[in-house]
C-alpha cells in the first residue's frame, strides 16, 4: 500500500521528490518485470501497480509521473535517518537499485509537481 507521508493541498494537485532512478514506463517497465521474474509484479495490472509492486520486491519507494509518462524508483529525502549522512543515504539507494539496474546505474534526485485543474 503506497502511503504519502509529504504535504497535499488538495486532491487536484501532486508533487514528489525522490533520489533514485527514473524510466519512461513504456521503454523499460516491461523489461525491468521480466527481470524481477516475480509472480506478484507479473500479474499486476496498469504502470502504478506494477510499479508499486517492483517497489515492494526492491524494498524501496516508488512514484509514478504525470500521465504515467515515467516511473521513478529511489528513497524520498524524508526516510534519511538522524544517523545517516547524504553519501550513505546515497549509497543506500544505489545499493538496493545495482542488482536490477546494473553497477553503472546513475541515480540523481527527481522531482514533478502538476495541478490538475
Amino acid at each position: 500500500m503506497k502511503v504519502r507521508s509529504g504535504f497535499v493541498s488538495n486532491s487536484s494537485s501532486s508533487s514528489f521528490m525522490i533520489y533514485g532512478v527514473s524510466l519512461y514506463s513504456g521503454l523499460k517497465l516491461d523489461e525491468l518485470v521480466e527481470k524481477i521474474n516475480d509472480e506478484k509484479v507479473s500479474e499486476a495490472k496498469g504502470t502504478w501497480d506494477v510499479a508499486e509492486a517492483i517497489g515492494e520486491k526492491l524494498g524501496i519507494s516508488c512514484e509514478v509521473g504525470q500521465d504515467d509518462e515515467c516511473v521513478y524508483f529511489g528513497r524520498y529525502p524524508e526516510s534519511i535517518g538522524d544517523d545517516e549522512t547524504g553519501a550513505q543515504f546515497k549509497q543506500s539507494v544505489k545499493d538496493k537499485l545495482v542488482e536490477y539496474f546494473g553497477e553503472d546505474v546513475k541515480c540523481d534526485w527527481h522531482s514533478e509537481a502538476w495541478f490538475n485543474g
